[in-house]
């Protein structure tokens, strides 16, 4: 007979998954990341445009294992936090953090995510009750 765990340590052990399937996958982003970038930069343009695409591609491949390194690394840095990673405004921008700047990482509280939950599933009950009277109304 197993005992029923708690809604933390349920949490505890589903982030931990998440984080374990979230690592295995990461080869597999940065190699497609590099095949995408090939893929772009073989694509026919025009001189000045098939130029920048080739030079990005070959500038994506150099950094391609410290970009694996280190998101693996921010991963595993917090297992039990949530990681909220900013988007990166510009190829630049990516290659500037895969360099060895810091990636810019936040940690989302529990408070959070239950207010963003209960907001949906506010949004879903008036937009079912504003659907529901709005074919009451058609069919009259």
């Amino acid at each position: 007979m197993s005992s029923k765990a708690s809604p933390a340590e349920l949490a505890g052990r589903a982030r931990q998954l998440y984080l374990d399937l979230l690592l295995r996958g990461v080869p597999g982003v940065v190699d497609a990341v590099v095949r995408g970038a090939n893929g772009v930069a073989k694509q026919k343009a025009d001189p000045a445009t098939a130029f920048k695409r080739q030079n990005i591609a070959l500038d994506l491949v150099r950094p391609a294992p410290v970009w694996e390194r280190a998101l693996a690394e921010a991963l595993r840095a917090e297992p039990n936090a949530p990681l909220v990673m900013r988007t990166m405004d510009s190829v630049a921008d990516a290659l500037a953090d895969a360099e060895g700047g810091e990636p810019d990482f936040d940690l989302v509280g529990d408070a959070a995510i239950d207010t963003q939950i209960l907001a949906s599933r506010l949004a879903l009950s008036l937009n079912d009750r504003a659907a529901w009277e709005l074919s009451d109304l058609s069919a009259r």
